[in-house]
């Protein structure tokens, strides 16, 4: 059954890579949560999607210029809405540590940040916390850097690894001679165009970002393994119906 995986937590509805969004994404029952990890300048893992903080937070700057009491202190949730002021960027742990308390039972896909700049060592930081953390559910690490999945692949890690892309035709040479890589996330208009390529493909195919119904329905007929989404309540609403016509056809 495809599955769902909350983007960037529940994105569409609070402050992106925020424990408020991976809260809501956890309560609803998504069954993967996605999330993006960074490097300060003192080498600490934090949860943010963009190289700088200027579009999500009260801040400006890069994040691999900043100590991590600089970003502690900027406002990530205000630029959503006013009733999210003073929102924080995460620390990668206090999200396994929200997750743990939760009882969150699903996957959890760290994507590296790291297609832009290069995080030195970003990838053996975020095992450790892993494993500090005791975070015991199934985890799947992803990029859109060949550099960090080879680094992932010189680890011999348990976690499942993904290959992010854009989506080119070079893709295909690539992941066919990358062995270790069970996962692929293509842009969600690129696959859409190339069905065909679905079938020859050997890795799980999860697309991004898909947030209209019609392309969730499309997910689940061609029954991918999951895709991601802005929105995991409605998307879990759309499953359900989907899921509920095809038993009422039989």
């Amino acid at each position: 059954m495809t599955d769902i995986i909350a983007h960037r937590g529940s994105k569409g509805t609070r402050p992106e890579n925020t424990l408020l969004a991976f809260k809501e994404a956890s309560e609803c029952g998504v069954d993967g949560i996605e999330l993006d990890v960074q490097l300060t300048k003192d080498k600490q893992v934090v949860v943010i999607h963009d190289e700088k903080v200027d579009r999500t937070t009260d801040g400006v700057g890069y994040v691999e210029q900043m100590m991590l009491h600089e970003i502690k202190s900027l406002d990530a949730g205000s630029w959503f809405s006013p009733d999210y002021k003073n929102e924080r960027i995460p620390l990668f742990k206090e999200v396994l540590t929200l997750l743990k308390e939760l009882d969150f039972n699903g996957f959890l896909n760290i994507e590296f940040k790291t297609d832009k700049i290069q995080y030195e060592g970003i990838e053996k930081l975020v095992i450790k916390e892993l494993e500090d953390t005791k975070f015991e559910n199934k985890v799947i690490f992803s990029s859109f850097s060949k550099k960090t999945i080879a680094n992932l692949e010189a680890l011999h890690l348990n976690g499942a690894k993904a290959f992010i892309s854009h989506g080119w035709l070079s893709d295909q040479r690539y992941l066919s001679r990358e062995k270790e890589i069970t996962g692929y996330h293509p842009k969600l208009s690129w696959i859409k165009r190339r069905e065909k390529w679905l079938c020859e493909l050997n890795q799980e195919v999860r697309p991004w970002t898909v947030n209209k119904e019609e392309d969730m329905r499309w997910c689940l007929n061609h029954h991918l393994s999951g895709f991601f989404t802005d929105f995991p309540r409605k998307a879990i609403e759309v499953k359900r119906i989907w899921k509920s016509n095809k038993l009422s056809s039989l």
